[in-house]
């Protein structure tokens, strides 16, 4: 009979205590953030399905060749960080960047416009968007942008850049191989400058072309020769035939072999009836192309779109 009272004693006991620890469990677990949990361990399984980004570095610093199948895979990578954390601009505009690379402007350009509604201000981002607007013609757009670009400046991309992770990804590897961020970014703040210059002028406003070139070169832009081409070509629409060909001169006395140029001077003195001096411009342009293999560029090429 004790033995019996004891024995009930113990499971009551038990049965009482395992539903104490059901309860604490239950509590526990309510308190825990399940999102969060599964959102850590959806981020460390696809870290492990991240690609290498050494050969997306050298592309960008050094021009190494880059497979369609690789261009995928960084498109599918990117695609699930958009998945993952779809209010970071970066991965946007890495997305939007890579698609770029593998021939999908309009689908980088969404991406694009997104990455600049994320994150405002920031140069790459601007700057990559204009490219896009550029590149398919759309001159207006892409003149916006580019001055929104430049309006910001570089310097609050160059703080986004160390604290993105996806920046902090590639951009110490890029330095390590001496790719110099800041001057890349500085020499395409020129740039943009020249591009709205270039969209002007595509666009027939030749005088906003030339008012654009003038401010360049006085805040010393003058580096990039296309400046004086630019300033050449809108002075000849303006009919200021002159004043162009004086820029031409002093261009070509630095640049004596610059095909472009040439084939402008030799334009612009038959537009004012001088034909034997057109006609000793076009035997220096074939002594030249004959000599070095120099050949005429497209002055309105496609613009090529940057990462960092």
């Amino acid at each position: 009979m004790h033995n019996s009272k004891v024995i009930k004693f113990l499971v009551w006991i038990l049965t009482r205590t395992g539903v104490v620890y059901l309860a604490l469990w239950m509590a526990l677990f309510a308190t825990l953030d399940v999102r969060l949990i599964w959102g850590n361990t959806v981020v460390r399984s696809f870290n492990r399905l991240m690609p290498s980004f050494s050969d997306l570095i050298e592309y960008v610093v050094s021009g190494r060749t880059l497979t369609q199948e690789q261009w995928a895979d960084y498109i599918r990578y990117y695609k699930r960080v958009v998945k993952l954390s779809s209010e970071d601009g970066a991965a946007y505009f890495f997305l939007g960047y890579c698609q770029t690379q593998a021939g999908q402007e309009q689908k980088a350009m969404r991406n694009f416009q997104i990455a600049v509604e994320r994150v405002p201000g920031l140069f790459w981002f601007q700057y990559d968007l204009a490219v896009a607007l550029y590149n398919r013609g759309n001159y207006y757009g892409a003149i916006y942008w580019f001055q929104k670009a430049v309006d910001f400046g570089p310097e609050r991309m160059m703080h986004y850049m160390y604290d993105s992770k996806l920046y902090r990804q590639v951009i110490g590897r890029a330095y390590e191989m001496g790719h110099n961020v800041d001057l890349e970014m500085a020499q395409a703040f020129q740039r943009s400058h020249l591009l709205v210059a270039k969209s002007w002028y595509l666009l027939g406003e030749y005088d906003k072309a030339l008012s654009m070139v003038q401010y360049g070169l006085s805040e010393g832009f003058g580096r990039d020769k296309d400046f004086y081409l630019i300033a050449a070509l809108s002075l000849k629409e303006l009919k200021r035939y002159s004043k162009a060909a004086s820029v031409l001169r002093s261009y070509l006395e630095t640049y004596p072999g610059d095909i472009n140029a040439l084939n402008e001077m030799e334009g612009l003195l038959l537009l004012t009836d001088r034909r034997d001096a057109a006609q000793g411009i076009r035997g220096i342009k074939e002594a030249v192309s004959e000599r070095f293999g120099f050949q005429a560029e497209d002055l309105f090429h496609k613009e090529n779109y940057r990462l960092f």
